[in-house]
């Protein structure tokens, strides 16, 4: 705390005319008789200076301490009001920061999905490989080599191929047949209208429905599994979990793909690795394109299919 020029000189006055006071009166008092008398008089004129220096620091005091309290309420406020619009500026800063770098990030991300749908390079490791299969599922392909199941569940409309799967419960594959594949990369972009979860089967034989199924669904989950043995009813899941790569909800287009290798078999979605399985029961089979019910009726609509060959 702070005194001030003023409040010195204000003690320093008042001491010295106390003690100029003493001086004068004591002076004054030792001529008299008897000495009882100058006994009382000195500690009277005592008590009065010291009462008149303490009224002088107490009045100095509590006008210190009155300014004191009147400007420090204020300074705090002020500073307080400051540092909070210091704090919200800085924690807005930060959410656009983030938002930025989030949107930056989910654009690129998507752009290179899109440009990864429509190239004609393999994007996966090993990268190489010989483009067998490139299928916008616009329309049903018209050459010999193959050709795209075609039913009520299996049908071209809206410029995709969809599969459609009404009973809870199942899952409706649409195959496109005869062409087979052994070591290769399938790749296909797939979009879950409503319902439940889609996916691909590859190295199938659907006359025994013996195959490999990737399912992906909306809820962000997926499973990999195995149908063998030439019995529908019989699957074994070879890999399954929640993965932050798929996109999630109705209406969201997720690039699904496969590498398949001898017994090597990587799974991905939306470039992004998200399991590796080794199994060697099917080494060579269709492709196909899923719809499964779960919990309600499911439409899944595919786009832009390739196969390269190892």
């Amino acid at each position: 705390m702070s005194i001030g020029i003023g409040g010195l000189l204000a003690i320093v006055a008042g001491s010295i005319f106390a003690a100029t006071t003493i001086i004068i009166v004591w002076s004054y008092v030792r001529k008299q008789k008897p000495k009882a008398f100058r006994t009382i008089s000195w500690i009277f004129v005592t008590s009065i200076s010291l009462a008149l220096i303490f009224v002088l620091v107490l009045s100095l005091f509590s006008s210190v301490t009155s300014s004191t309290r009147g400007a420090n309420p204020t300074a705090t406020a002020q500073a307080v009001r400051t540092a909070a619009a210091q704090a919200v500026n800085t924690r807005i800063a930060q959410y656009y920061a983030t938002a930025t770098a989030n949107a930056i990030a989910t654009a690129t991300a998507f752009a290179k999905v899109v440009v990864a749908s429509n190239a004609l390079q393999n994007p996966y490791p090993p990268f190489g490989g010989k483009l067998i299969l490139n299928d916008l599922l616009k329309v049903n392909n018209t050459s010999k080599l193959y050709k795209w199941d075609q039913s009520a569940d299996c049908t071209f409309s809206n410029e995709a191929y969809h599969a459609i799967q009404p009973t809870v419960g199942y899952y409706w594959a649409c195959y496109a047949t005869p062409i087979r594949f052994s070591d290769f990369v399938y790749q296909i972009e797939m979009t879950i209208i409503n319902g439940d979860c889609g996916g691909i089967i590859f190295r199938g034989q659907s006359e025994y429905y013996q195959h490999y199924y990737f399912r992906v669904c909306q809820d962000g989950t997926f499973i990999f599994s195995v149908y063998k043995n030439n019995d529908y009813h019989q699957t074994q899941t070879l890999k399954g979990g929640t993965t932050s790569a798929i996109n999630t909800g109705s209406g969201e287009p997720n690039l699904i793909a496969v590498v398949a290798q001898g017994s090597i078999l990587d799974l991905y979605v939306n470039l992004q690795h998200i399991a590796r399985v080794y199994n060697d029961v099917n080494s060579r089979g269709e492709i196909a394109v899923v719809a499964e019910s779960l919990t309600s009726s499911t439409d899944v609509a595919f786009n832009n299919a390739k196969v390269w060959s190892l």
